[in-house]
């Protein structure tokens, strides 16, 4: 089914029309899939293929299909620790899948893309850390990482990280893992990791290449270098125009005091090419 997230960041980027990497499985990457087959040696929680996508993905134990929480469709993932915290960290490996490939996908252009997942714990939590990464032969490329004592209980709370790909091919895979278990006990939800394309120009040598964002969180301003004569478009989470300034030069700032917390995307635009980073104001 249609995820969430392919509504929220076309709204708000608001420029072109955004679409996850090409062969990413939106169903699989939402835990949806409850019949695959997988290529991995061995089974996971006394499983046989055919069986769900966690059973296929799990490289460690401790995940399970769950439809008691979810960010969209019926099922989420979940890791049960509400009444002990494992000695192995639960892990799983898109890789192993199945012989449908629907772990895997495709950079095909070199430009700027988002990784995000919605996570839910139904308990306040002082520690503890996740990380969804994005590998290909091996090595790893870009992660996201997720601070679970940031999330406010019964409630589900995107993280995402922005990055620039320079090296497209096929075959990409995920895997998901806690970096650091909790010391609490809680019931830990991951929903729909998704891997979109959010510039569809490529800002690689062009006169966006050496932009930077920085947040003065002391003098409460946005500090914006490196541009010429562009524009800059501050949007909050639902997509509406918070803040826009035009013809913006080197070492300009722009005043961030008044905006309240939260996540918000800047957008700088000059020559038909855009570039957008995030902040978070606390």
């Amino acid at each position: 089914m249609m995820k969430l997230q392919l509504l929220l960041f076309a709204v708000l980027i608001g420029v072109k029309s955004l679409a996850q990497v090409n062969g990413f499985n939106s169903d699989a990457f939402g835990f949806e899939l409850t019949n695959v087959s997988w290529t991995s040696a061995g089974t996971h929680n006394g499983a046989t293929s055919p069986g769900n996508i966690v059973d296929a993905w799990t490289q460690d134990d401790g995940f399970e299909q769950s439809s008691e929480q979810k960010n969209s469709g019926t099922y989420s993932m979940l890791a049960d620790f509400s009444s002990t915290i494992p000695a192995t960290s639960p892990k799983l490996q898109t890789w192993r899948s199945n012989t449908g490939g629907e772990g895997k996908y495709e950079f095909a252009t070199v430009d700027n893309y988002t990784l995000s997942a919605y996570v839910y714990v139904d308990a306040a939590l002082t520690d503890g850390a996740m990380r969804i990464a994005i590998q290909q032969n091996g090595g790893q490329y870009n992660s996201l990482a997720i601070d679970l004592s940031s999330i406010t209980p019964n409630t589900w709370t995107q993280f995402s990280v922005a990055f620039d790909q320079n090296d497209p091919k096929s075959g990409y895979w995920s895997d998901a893992n806690f970096t650091t278990l909790p010391t609490s006990n809680a019931k830990i939800y991951i929903d729909d990791i998704s891997v979109m394309l959010t510039s569809v120009l490529s800002t690689k040598n062009t006169p966006l290449s050496n932009v930077k964002v920085f947040q003065n969180k002391a003098a409460q301003v946005l500090e914006v270098t490196g541009l010429k004569n562009g524009d800059v478009t501050i949007y909050n989470c639902i997509g509406g125009i918070v803040k826009a300034s035009n013809s913006i030069s080197d070492a300009s700032q722009i005043d961030i005091s008044d905006m309240p917390t939260g996540v918000y995307f800047v957008r700088i635009s000059l020559g038909g090419k855009t570039k957008t980073e995030k902040i978070i104001i606390q």
